[in-house]
């Protein structure tokens, strides 16, 4: 009954947080926002991962070679993504929206979706709602981030959409309905980066920390000493390849390919743990 409980108050807290950015959005313009909301991404967004080794190692500690072996294979598949981005970045991006879509889809995961094709169709709802609702403004961060115009394919972000839809609404879930449904309300009136950090911040990392942080601190292997090392790297990281990239035009172009590159390097190590994390409990 109490794990029942918790599992409802996961589900419900996001819609609240939801429905409170609601009138923010709709009050704030969006440019005066860019910054506030950069800052929302990098410091509740992006530290969900930073437990991965808690969820991938029965044991941690930096005296022991498994602990090392894991942060060793997560840096080297960071960066041979980031490398796959920098050598064929319209490839490596098809490939995160892939990646990321899976991901997203599996937090709806109480609905029938045992395939990897139904997580990635719903993932595609998350995916495609800024590029319905605002193609424009879409299309150049897509274009920032790959140097492709992908005007030309917009209809299979439609099509990617509606088959997402399709498996939403097949044996519906109320909370699942409701979540999308103010997406949907917020990917119309909000800017495509503020929607995406709406998602990110409010629903997917929110969860992650419901579901794994009450376990992890719990545990006697647990540091936070260790965490901030992780989390300091990790910014180092951003912060590195911030400098890296060359000026072409305002800063908050440079932040968002620096945010979405990053976050692209980190999401597929980071879903690998998660995947093998549950494929273990089933």
């Amino acid at each position: 009954m109490v794990k029942a409980d918790w599992n409802s108050a996961i589900k419900q807290k996001p819609v609240c947080f939801l429905l409170c950015a609601l009138p923010l959005v709709l009050l704030v313009e969006h440019w005066a926002m860019f910054w506030p909301v950069m800052l929302m991404v990098l410091f509740i967004g992006l530290p969900h991962g930073l437990f991965d080794p808690w969820i991938a190692l029965k044991s941690v500690s930096l005296k022991k070679t498994s602990t090392w072996l894991f942060l060793f294979g997560y840096l080297v598949l960071s960066i041979v993504v980031y490398l796959g981005w920098v050598i064929s970045p319209l490839f490596s991006f098809v490939l995160f929206l892939l990646v990321s879509a899976y991901h997203f889809g599996a937090d709806w995961g109480d609905q029938p979706t045992s395939s990897r094709l139904q997580c990635i169709g719903l993932g595609g709802i998350i995916i495609a709602l800024p590029v319905i609702f605002h193609p424009a403004e879409t299309m150049r961060i897509f274009l920032l981030l790959t140097g492709y115009d992908f005007s030309d394919v917009m209809w299979l972000f439609v099509v990617w959409c509606l088959v997402g839809t399709t498996f939403l609404l097949y044996r519906p879930n109320k909370a699942n309905l409701v979540e999308g449904l103010l997406l949907v309300i917020i990917s119309a009136v909000a800017s495509p980066f503020i929607y995406f950090a709406c998602y990110f911040c409010l629903l997917h990392s929110y969860r992650h920390y419901a579901e794994y942080l009450p376990r992890i601190v719990t545990r006697q292997d647990f540091s936070i000493r260790f965490v901030s090392l992780l989390l300091i790297m990790t910014y180092l990281f951003f912060i590195g390849l911030f400098l890296s990239l060359e000026s072409i035009g305002p800063v908050e172009d440079k932040s968002l390919q620096t945010l979405f590159w990053g976050l692209a390097s980190l999401t597929v190590p980071h879903m690998y743990v998660i995947a093998l994390s549950k494929s273990k409990k089933s």
